[in-house]
This record gives C-alpha cells, structure tokens and sequence, in this order.
C-alpha cells in the first residue's frame, strides 16, 4: 500500500488469505483451477419511500429508470433486500455466554469499522473507543458481520469478520491511546487504508458499508491548492495538501466503484454531557470546513454523517435504517469510462408520489494507472478444490448457500509447540442435494492475524446413502470432523462445502489457541458429542477422540432432543508443579442462578495431561436455554469453559 507495508498486511490480516495450501485427504482426478478477470456489473443500491417514509416493496427492474450522465442505463439485475427482518437489531445484554459455534445461517448487515487510531487533545481516542463500542453493543443485528481495522495500528490490532460481539469489543480495546510509533504521512495513509478496504469489498455483493471514526482532520471540497517550493527550495504545505488530496480523490472513487457507502462518526472537540450539544472549537473555521469534508465523504458514497453532536444512538438508528431495506440494481454502462472522472447516476421510479435516495455517482478508474495486485488474489497451485470451493474459501466472510455450524477446538498436541485444533462442521440437510451418486467436497484453511494461512486439508466424498441414512441426513444434516495444527495465538478457520450439482457455503470461525506449555494450569476446548441416528450419516471421524467417545460423534449442532444424552469431552494440562485438585461441571439454565453440580472424576490420567468424559441425560432437564461449564481447580488457579445449548420441546 504505496510503501506501508504494515497496513497492507494489517488490511490483509481482515480481507483475505495470501495463499490457500491444504493437503488432500482424498487426492480427487481434476486440474487445478485458473481464474480469469471478469467485467462485473456497477450496483447500486436504492432505496425507495412513499409519502408516509415507509419503505416500498414489490418492485421489478422495470418499475427503475437509471441513468448515467444522462443517458439512460439497462437495468439488468433488481433484488430487494431485507435485514430488518432477517437480522432485527438485538441489544447485547451484559453476562451472556456467546456460542462457540459460528453458522452462516441467515444474511445481515456487512459492516468495516475505521478507527482512526491516532491520539489527540482531551481523548480523543477514548471517545472514539466509547462511540464504537456503542456501536457494537447497541446497534447490530445477530446475522451482522463486521470487521476491525485500526487505521495506525498494526496487524494484531485488526479483527476480521464475526458475530462475536465480545470479539469486536476486544479490538475496539486494542486501540492505542497514544501510539508508540506514530506513523508518518497520517492523512495519507488513512486515505490509502480507506481506499484498499473498498477495493478488497467490492469483490463482494450487495451493500457495503465503512464506519469510519474520526477519519483524516484533512478534506478539500473545492480541489487542491497552488503547488510550488518556497524560497529556500523546499517543499510547501501546499505539496502535501495536494497529495492529500489526490489521495482522497482515490479513495472516494474506490468507495463509488464498488458501492461502499462510508458513514463518517466525529468525535473532535465534543464537551458536556448533553447528547446533542454541539462541538466547540477554537477554530471555528477550520471546524466547519473539516465538517462540510466529512459530510462530503459520506455524501459522495450514499453514507451518512455524525458530526457536531454526540448524540451517537441516534445516528447509529439513521446508519442502521439505510441499511435495512433496500433494492440493489445491477446495470452495465453503455461506455466503460476510463478517464478517472465522476460519473452522476441518476434512479427514478416509474411510479408516482414515491421518493428515491441513491448515491449520486462514481468516479471512474484513470486509463493508464494499473491495478494494485493484492494478496488476496493469489491462490496456490497445491490446492485442488473445485473453483466454486476455492472462490468461497478467499472470501473474507460467511457465504450463504450450503449451511454450515462449525466449530473449533484447540487441544495439546503430542509433540512441538502447535494446537491440535479439532475442526467439527455439521452441514444443514435442507440444503444438500442427496440423490445417489452426488458428491460433496469440503475444505478448511487457518488464518492468522497476520494474513498467513496453516496447511488445512480437503476431502471429496460420493453420497451412497441407504434411505434411512439420507431421511436423517435431510433432517439433522452431515457432520464432519478433522484436525488442523495452529500456532498459539488469535486465529480464524474457514471451512466450505460445494457441490457440483448444488449449492455452495463457507463459514469462518474464531479461535484462540493458549500456550499450552506455558501454562501451570490450561483447558483445552469442551466437545459435545451426540450418537448419530444413522452410522452411515457421518462424513468424517476422529479416531484419537473417538476412542474416548464410543458410539457418541462430536457435533456442532447446540440444539438437542430431550430424548439424547449429550457427551463431553475436555483434557486439563499441568506443568510438573501444579496438581489438580478437582474437576467439576454444572448446567444452568438462562435466567435462574441455581445451576446443577456434578463432579467429573477423571478418565486417563497421564503426565501432564488428564482425560475427562461426562455424559448428562437431557431427559432430566425442562425445555430451555442453558450453559455448561466446566472448571478445572488448583490451589492457585482455576480455568473454564463455557458452551450455551438448548433443549428442544419434546
């Protein structure tokens, strides 16, 4: 990113892999993929209201004009989007367990926090934590997906995509009061950061969004200055300010050619208490002026603003409200403008008394100025998963299709400093086409934080299902369970599953792998395990684990009959100081402080390392909502592990 490095890796860190490499457990008979660049459509989404400002549905592509400079567009593509009931907005309430398990079920709001990340006068950075953490824990559904990036900050600082509010939070934390080393050239590098996220975006659908926090004090609405040395021959202000604003330039052209709306939060020189009082400066001029370039940043990219106010919830309403609901059109321009210039596009409804709001245009790329080749697009030769499969895989979030529940459980290895990590998916039934013969591939990778991959595996297997195998199958799904070796540290793990005849689907999910070794008393993850009602309906067994398990199979499902008893399973580790002095497990229900005891005695004991299996019959407890934990205690130190899971009505 135009020689810093750091922040490339930093965006990388979130957007993609730098190389998929996976060792095949079933070498399939097919050539390695090679992808091609394709002409893709230019979308933009509207939103349409009738008089009373209630958002209009039922609409086609015909019902649309578009027009480009003036000149009428084909609309060629018009869906309507939903997330307001798909992913209605949930509070997060204080105290509450979040599930260990990841699922792209459902479809919600794509959302890249920016924060910016360098210190200013009265705490600045603090507020800026605060209105983001507002943010996280008011104002997202349980379907959003949302991404971390601290604009000076370093590659551990980022977060990529998740659910996991409690995730989020941590990395809002993460943002430096005061840097250490603060980075030089500030205002360009926060544009060059806006620039590369909305670029890495628009290789996916639908609508985009960046909140941006506090970004660069520098706008220009009316084009740069006069260039020229001063009398001792050194560059003035004016240089820089031009290259600011070239940069800027760029970035608000990146953001309209991959439909990236930027909604801008300002926390400068906000005082008092009261939640609409306005911003007081010493510099009023300057204010405004910095003000009208905020709103220009937001305006130009069919975003909103938060300025001059601390009033951040409502705000947050207006940001969630765009994206709520809306219709994404798809069109492809008469003529491919290659002269860096904005393009006005303009939406009307064929219909009367209805209001449009759409972003009002794009700035086309410069004929001449080549593409910056990222990370991201570069896919190993040694991987020979199918190209659905492999596209899926170098996505940077969720995609919908085949759903998946998939889980990650670090566990000691026998040898070295690596995790073992237990991978376990459960891919939906509704979803999987199980006619004889149809096949089904899956394939996993390890991300780090710093956009390096571990060697993940992928399999391929032909569905011979007897019919009392494919009737459960269709009902409870195909589990699937392997193992993956990651270093200690923040980690995520994508996992897909493609069929060639049918869908695809790709789910990523957090992991954080302790220092075994380093520890005098450390847990590994907590399995759940369930015996399948049909033996043939299992994709993929553990044979170290299932000599522990019996006839149980690990699951990620979290939704069980009263009629199943659920299997645990968890190892404690030790250093040669530290004795374990009891084991224990309880189930709570949610909402009631009067949780279920039991002691865990131990399963194999070996140096270093303790076994422990309990099996708890659901039959014993009410329909509900629960959480089970186990506690490892020593005379210093206690470590836990908590899952949530629910027990169907019988």
């Amino acid at each position: 990113m135009r020689g810093h490095a750091a922040l490339a890796v930093a965006v990388l860190a979130v957007f993609g892999v730098s190389s998929l490499v996976a060792r095949p457990l079933q070498q399939p008979a097919q050539d390695t993929p090679v992808f091609r660049g394709s002409v893709q459509l230019i979308q933009v989404d509207v939103r349409v209201f009738d008089r009373n400002g209630t958002t209009v549905r039922g609409l086609t592509k015909d019902d649309f004009t578009l027009l480009e400079d003036g000149t009428p567009q084909t609309v060629v593509t018009a869906s309507f989007v939903d997330l307001e009931r798909e992913s209605p907005i949930a509070r997060m309430i204080p105290g509450v367990i979040p599930s260990d398990v990841a699922t792209n079920a459902g479809v919600g709001r794509m959302w890249v926090i920016l924060l910016g990340g360098s210190s200013g006068p009265g705490g600045r950075v603090s507020r800026a934590r605060q209105a983001a953490r507002l943010f996280v824990q008011e104002s997202l559904g349980p379907n959003d997906q949302v991404a971390i990036i601290n604009v000076q900050g370093t590659m551990k600082s980022a977060q990529a995509f998740t659910r996991n509010r409690e995730l989020l939070l941590d990395a809002i934390d993460r943002l430096d009061e005061a840097p250490s080393n603060p980075l030089p050239n500030a205002t360009r590098i926060a544009y060059n950061v806006l620039e590369e996220v909305c670029n890495r975006l628009g290789r996916m659908a639908g609508r985009k969004a960046v909140l941006y926090f506090d970004p660069p004090t520098f706008f220009s609405v009316e084009g740069p200055p006069p260039v020229g040395p001063d009398g001792r021959g050194t560059v003035t202000a004016a240089n820089n300010d031009v290259s600011n604003y070239l940069d800027q330039r760029d970035a608000l052209a990146a953001a309209t050619r991959n439909n990236v709306a930027i909604y801008v939060v300002s926390t400068t020189g906000i005082a008092g208490t009261s939640p609409d009082q306005p911003v007081i400066e010493a510099e009023p001029g300057r204010n405004l002026k910095q003000i009208a370039g905020q709103r220009l940043l937001a305006d130009e990219t069919g975003g909103d603003a938060i300025v001059n106010t601390n009033n951040y919830l409502a705000g947050y309403e207006r940001f969630v409200r765009d994206s709520n609901q809306y219709y994404l059109l798809g069109y492809s321009p008469r003529v491919e403008h290659r002269d860096g210039d904005f393009h006005q596009v303009t939406v009307r409804v064929n219909r009367p008394g209805l209001t449009v709001r759409a972003r009002r245009g794009y700035y086309a790329p410069r004929e001449g100025r080549p593409a910056r080749q990222t990370e991201s697009t570069k896919i190993a030769s040694k991987v020979s998963l199918s190209p659905a499969a492999l596209e899926a895989l170098r996505m940077p979030l969720s995609v919908n299709g085949l759903t998946i529940d998939l889980f990650a459980a670090p566990f000691r290895a026998a040898t070295g400093r690596n995790a073992s990590v237990l991978v376990g998916a459960q891919v939906h039934g509704p979803d999987l086409a199980l006619s004889r013969g149809e096949t089904i591939e899956v394939g996993f990778v390890g991300l780090n934080t710093e956009g390096k991959t571990s060697p993940g595996a992928f399999h391929i297997a032909k569905l011979e299902l007897l019919e009392a195998s494919r009737q459960v199958v269709e009902g409870v799904g195909l589990p699937f369970v392997d193992r993956l070796s990651l270093a200690p540290g923040r980690h995520q793990v994508k996992f897909v599953a493609n069929q060639p005849n049918g869908k695809t689907g790709m789910v990523v999910v957090d992991v954080d792998v302790p220092k075994f070794d380093d520890e005098p008393l450390a847990m590994s993850g907590l399995v759940l395990a369930t015996v399948p009602p049909a033996p043939q309906a299992v994709m993929r067994r553990d044979a170290t684990l299932q000599r522990f398990l019996f006839n149980a199979n690990p699951t990620a499902l979290r939704r069980f009959s009263p009629r199943e008893v659920l299997t645990t399973y968890l190892e404690v580790y030790t250093n040669s100081k530290t004795r374990v002095n009891e084991t224990v497990a309880s189930i709570a229900r949610v909402g009631q402080n009067q949780p279920r005891q039991y002691a865990v005695p131990p399963l194999v004991t070996a140096p270093g390392r303790t076994m422990y299996r309990r099996q708890f019959p659901l039959r014993e407890f009410q329909p509900g909502d629960y959480v089970l934990t186990f506690e490892a205690r020593s005379d210093k130190q206690t470590v836990r592990r908590a899952v949530p899971f629910t027990i169907a009505e019988r």
